[in-house]
């Protein structure tokens, strides 16, 4: 977020007001759904939750801590949505994690007026999506899935795509 100072109004733009952005202390606890603690009638320490679309935004070289805790957070809280913008760098240190974790992920080309030229690299964004209530429990994998991804690559092999035209079936589905 630090290299590129629109990135953020347009992530805002993107996916409306409702995302709560996450600096790195908090993806210890509210990335992890959790918004405040309190004691029971017993005198015991509860965790009172709430879920919601987070974005994860780990510098690549923190990337790998910031994946391991959205892996717990994504098998202790199953309802959030989390997204995951990580510049393409440093990749050998995140990426087995990140393609463990998430559903989808999408490559930006460093084209556009929010992620320009100058950074070098192309910018990766991914989902994961709540599981489901039913088998296969989590969407990464499944035949729509799978034919999803497809139609999204072909779409990224197009030149002049304006980056709201990948986002727009993603969209519908949150």
């Amino acid at each position: 977020m630090e290299r590129s100072t629109i990135l953020a109004d347009w992530i805002t733009t993107m996916f409306g007001d409702s995302i709560e952005f996450l600096a790195p202390e908090d993806w210890y606890r509210r990335g992890q759904d959790h918004i405040s603690k309190y004691k029971d009638a017993n005198g015991f320490w509860r965790i009172r939750t709430k879920p919601g679309t987070f974005v994860w935004t780990p510098p690549p070289a923190a990337a790998d801590a910031a994946l391991e805790e959205l892996r717990k957070a994504r098998l202790k809280r199953q309802s959030s949505t989390h997204i995951i913008i990580i510049p393409r760098f440093m990749t050998i240190l995140w990426l087995i994690q990140l393609n463990k974790v998430v559903d989808l992920i999408v490559y930006l080309p460093n084209k556009y007026n929010f992620w320009p030229h100058a950074m070098h690299e192309p910018l990766v964004v991914a989902f994961c999506f709540p599981f489901v209530n039913y088998r296969p429990w989590q969407l990464k994998g499944t035949p729509n899935m799978c034919a999803f991804v497809r139609e999204l690559h072909k779409l990224s092999k197009e030149t002049d795509l304006d980056p709201w035209e990948y986002f727009v079936p993603i969209l519908q589905t949150l």
